[in-house]
């Protein structure tokens, strides 16, 4: 069997096509047997090939399918990330607003006792009074 041949059975044998060269026939040395036991091998082999050709074509779907879903999974972890750090930048604002308030809050509570005592009206009396002098 030359080259193209060989090339041109192998291809039919892929696509599941069996050439009519390939079936089983007798000669007349009593080889029948022999033969039809190889074409039944080489049938055999065909239909594993053709699982297998299968087998592999389903893989290469499920392959691009989780290339797909990684590439969203990978989108969505970015914008995640980006509203993660702009939220916690956000909340560190807000914090120190509401420390910066309470601060300020307790900073007026406090001037105003001490002016309710008398501490800003100049009366030394008062100040030591207050300071325990």
């Amino acid at each position: 069997m030359d080259h193209t041949n060989r090339s041109a059975t192998r291809n039919a044998l892929l696509d599941g096509k069996a050439s009519s060269s390939n079936a089983p026939h007798t000669d007349s040395f009593g080889g029948g047997s022999k033969l039809a036991e190889v074409q039944a091998q080489v049938d055999g082999v065909r239909a594993v090939m053709q699982d297998n050709v299968s087998q592999m074509l389903a893989n290469m779907d499920q392959a691009a399918a989780l290339e797909t879903s990684s590439a969203e999974l990978a989108t969505q972890a970015r914008s995640f990330a980006t509203t993660a750090r702009k939220t916690k930048h956000s909340m560190w604002w807000q914090n120190a607003r509401i420390k910066l308030a309470v601060a300020a809050g307790c900073l007026v509570v406090l001037l105003l006792i001490l002016a309710w005592c008398g501490v800003f009206n100049g009366s030394d009396k008062r100040r030591r009074l207050l300071m325990g002098f």
